[in-house]
């Protein structure tokens, strides 16, 4: 099944990304329109009517516009399907069914990562800390992953870009239509520093509610690590612990702050995530140091089985 073929029916209304991974395991070779029509009036599908020919045909050619234009300015479709998909999307048990990309492909394969994230009102104390963290990340290999959201992630990506880490961010809308709006212009800085921008969303569409979990979802299972800078316990970043927690990742939280800030909205999730044991406490730079070393030695271990699959 090809990415023409499965952005049709991503176009069409009730079909989810399970629908199509539904439909490709019964129709895994699909390339025309008459194909698609075939296997929608197959497929058992809840709640969907069979549509008629001449609609398919229609999101068949909406379809082939989007792919086109998008790739003629410089963005690539990625289908699940397609080899150049990540196995970080494929081991999650809701994948994307496609996603788009603009800048730096090889970010999604040969770099160790570190998610870092946050709440969108940040303490002043991570002015201070913030960039030491970064910087200490990309001292031993990592980019940085996080959502473009004002506050923590901006702080993250400006303090990787300013000490040329590689960064990479997962919006919640299209990659023609940046949200927020006022980090567009650090989005063309990531690219222009050979970063990445990555979404599951068409190129133009918004940032809806559902759509900012569902990006969180992708933070966790791209990055090999979830760090959280700080965060309450209303903030989306609870999700992105949550996915970390699903999906096998490490999880750490910062609590090095000056006592001032314990009783600070800003770290009630920090410390909750602590306190459950779901969290790595973050509270010197040696904590920070063998975190990471044992996110680098899942990294390692991961590769090893993977080598092993391989040889056999």
């Amino acid at each position: 099944m090809d990415k023409l073929s499965i952005l049709t029916f991503m176009l069409m209304p009730g079909i989810s990304r399970g629908s199509v991974y539904k439909i490709w395991k019964q129709f895994p070779v699909i390339n025309n329109v008459n194909e698609i029509f075939e296997a929608l009036h197959a497929v058992k599908l809840p709640a969907i009517k069979p549509p008629e020919k001449d609609f398919v045909q229609s999101k068949y050619e909406e379809a082939f516009d989007i792919i086109t234009q998008t790739e003629a300015s410089g963005i690539q479709c990625i289908p699940f399907t397609d080899e150049a998909f990540p196995d970080s999307f494929r081991e999650i048990p809701d994948p994307p069914a496609l996603f788009f990309i603009e800048g730096n492909i090889d970010l999604l394969y040969h770099h160790s990562s570190m998610a870092v994230i946050g709440t969108r009102i940040p303490t002043p104390y991570l002015d201070e800390v913030g960039e030491k963290i970064i910087r200490k990340l990309k001292k031993e290999g990592f980019s940085i992953v996080s959502g473009l959201a004002i506050g923590c992630d901006t702080l993250a990506h400006a303090f990787a870009l300013r000490n040329r880490a590689k960064t990479v961010a997962i919006l919640p809308s299209g990659l023609r239509n940046v949200y927020p709006r006022v980090n567009r212009r650090l989005a063309e800085r990531i690219l222009s520093e050979r970063g990445l921008l990555l979404s599951e969303y068409l190129p133009d569409a918004r940032a809806d509610k559902y759509q900012f979990i569902e990006r969180d979802r992708l933070q966790s299972a791209l990055a090999d690590g979830v760090l959280i800078l700080e965060t309450d316990l209303q903030s989306g970043t609870m999700h992105t612990a949550k996915f970390a927690e699903v999906f096998g990742k490490r999880l750490a939280c910062l609590i090095s702050h000056p006592e001032k800030y314990w009783r600070h909205i800003q770290l009630e999730g920090n410390l909750q995530l602590i306190r459950e044991k779901k969290a790595f406490a973050i509270n010197s730079s040696t904590a920070l140091q063998e975190f990471i070393h044992r996110v680098k030695t899942d990294i390692e271990e991961k590769r090893m089985e993977e080598n092993l699959k391989r040889a056999f």
